[in-house]
């Protein structure tokens, strides 16, 4: 069975769910770059395309290598920092967490040539990056009332809703591994937060959250009209780690070739939490007290490509670059489980749980192109800029089995919703004394989505210092920060046209790196 509960866009976090096909969203995040990289390229903004001569450079451009004079080995330890600002129904919230990582890990051999034919030297290596990180922590909380909004609603009322017309005895022996009914629909259902409701028939839903009224006809309504404190929470942790297996050449000290073999390791933990709790269980006919939904998913896959790269020497200092990198196929499996817990009156609590569901899909995501330019002042310093396309109408999901119609909705969603998007990377380093390098950087990234409210163009800056340690080693650290945009979101789906609340996050990110380089 597809998975049909994600209860916030894992890509977005930040809009109503309504708004997507199945699976896009989650797609769109595995496909997504932000290099990390050591703390040199890090503090450079990972302008490294034409730059080359250093060792994690080799994710950014294979022919990187190809301008080592000798082997290396490079290690990158860092904290990596993810916070979140929220407003929800007029209520401020926070959110933060950091993890320690180890986002590059690198050795490269260099074998000298004789000359012959213009080869000067052939190197090998490894190198272990992280190439996405998925790191985030959410947290909103508000009071739902007149006060704050003109209608009200609630998370279980639009589950309510949203299963009007399932017979009762369909609820009464569903399964959870055959059927399109949302889990979190049969659990409400099951721990008595959903309840049939008979004066309209067979297929109506009642929630615990609504009251009951009599119109000037005579006849009954459901409405939510009692006061409920809505929160929710989500804590994301993983990323994905790319080995690079690199050759590459040097032609006569002119021309730099070189070519990876690109191994992905994809691994993602997300688990939310939504509650709601009555202000005073009294105002509900139910006695609603507070109810408590939790989802938690896992995600792991690996995948592989090829990246091709190519460094040009033309004129003294100038240094121009040029890589493609081919799709990247993926194999990925998602899990997950959902619980609810509910309390009504005196009553005792009920809890229930799903299993777990397991499914297991292919993505292909899309082939990128940079270019990249970069100019030496002698051993002063240098300046580098580079341009990169990536086209994200062009992911692809299929099952397991190659069946494209499974995703047809999911793929003709990206085709039309994805953009083409642009990234300029710029880099700076300025070396005061032989053993002391100042640097700085800049990211931009064009809109990945034409969908409203989706993430705008997003902004990273960085800087760093390198210190030489000894005759053969180097101690290098780095910094990067995401300049916050604020950006929408909602918790539920709408509820009999009443539209469910929109709240307001920012999301900050920091990353702070050192990396010691031994040379061969």
């Amino acid at each position: 069975m597809k998975k049909n509960n994600i209860l916030l866009a894992l890509a977005a976090m930040l809009l109503s769910v309504a708004a997507y096909a199945q699976g896009a969203e989650q797609a769109l995040l595995f496909s997504q770059r932000n290099q990390i990289g050591s703390a040199r390229t890090l503090a450079m903004g990972n302008a490294f395309t034409a730059v080359g001569g250093d060792l994690s450079a080799i994710s950014v451009n294979p022919a990187s290598s190809g301008m080592l004079m000798t082997g290396e080995f490079s290690f990158t330890g860092g904290v990596y920092s993810v916070g979140s600002e929220s407003v929800y129904l007029n209520s401020a919230n926070g959110g933060k967490f950091s993890k320690f990582g180890i986002p590059n890990l690198a050795f490269q051999t260099v074998m000298p040539l004789s000359g012959q034919y213009g080869w000067q030297s052939v190197s090998m290596g490894v190198s272990i990056n992280r190439v996405a990180s998925f790191n985030s922590a959410i947290n909103a909380a508000g009071t739902m009332s007149l006060n704050n909004v003109g209608t009200m609603s609630s998370w279980l009322a639009a589950q309510s809703s949203g299963i009007t017309g399932i017979p009762w005895d369909t609820m009464d022996k569903i399964s959870y591994n055959n059927t399109s009914v949302p889990w979190r629909a049969i659990l409400a259902f099951d721990t008595g937060m959903l309840k049939k409701w008979g004066y309209y028939g067979d297929g109506f839903y009642l929630a615990s959250t609504e009251n009951v009224y009599t119109s000037l006809l005579g006849f009954p309504y459901a409405t939510v009209d009692a006061p409920t404190v809505q929160s929710f929470s989500r804590n994301v942790v993983g990323g994905n780690d790319e080995i690079a297996i690199n050759l590459s050449g040097n032609y006569n000290d002119f021309l730099y070739l070189g070519a990876n073999l690109n191994i992905y390791s994809l691994s993602m933990t997300s688990s939310e939490v939504y509650r709601e709790t009555a202000v005073n269980s009294a105002s509900f006919d139910t006695g609603f007290q507070y109810f408590q939904h939790s989802y938690t998913q896992t995600s792991s896959g690996v995948g592989v490509g090829l990246k091709f790269g190519a460094i040009v020497l033309p004129a003294p200092g100038l240094r121009l670059g040029l890589t493609v990198s081919t799709p990247t196929w993926y194999n990925i499996t998602d899990s997950w489980y959902e619980t609810m817990r509910g309390k009504e009156g005196s009553n005792a609590e009920i809890y229930k749980e799903t299993p777990t569901g397991q499914f297991s899909y292919r993505m292909v995501s899309p082939m990128r192109v940079s270019a990249g330019l970069a100019y030496t002042f002698g051993s002063f310093g240098l300046l580098s800029v580079d341009w990169e396309m990536t086209d994200y109408g062009k992911i692809r999901l299929t099952g397991a089995n190659r069946l494209d119609n499974y995703f047809q909705e999911d793929n003709s969603f990206m085709r039309q919703n994805f953009l083409r998007s642009h990234l300029i990377r710029a880099g700076l380093e300025l070396n005061i004394t032989p053993g002391l390098a100042l640097r700085g950087g800049y990211n931009y990234y064009t809109p990945v989505s034409n969908i409203q409210g989706y993430v705008k163009d997003s902004h990273y800056y960085s800087a760093g210092i390198g210190l030489r340690l000894g005759m053969r080693t180097f101690l290098d650290l780095g910094y990067q920060g995401k300049v916050a945009v604020g950006q929408r979101f909602s918790l539920y789906s709408d509820y009999d046209n009443i539209p469910a609340p929109v709240g307001t996050i920012e999301q900050s990110q920091n990353l702070f790196l050192a990396t010691l380089r031994i040379k061969m």
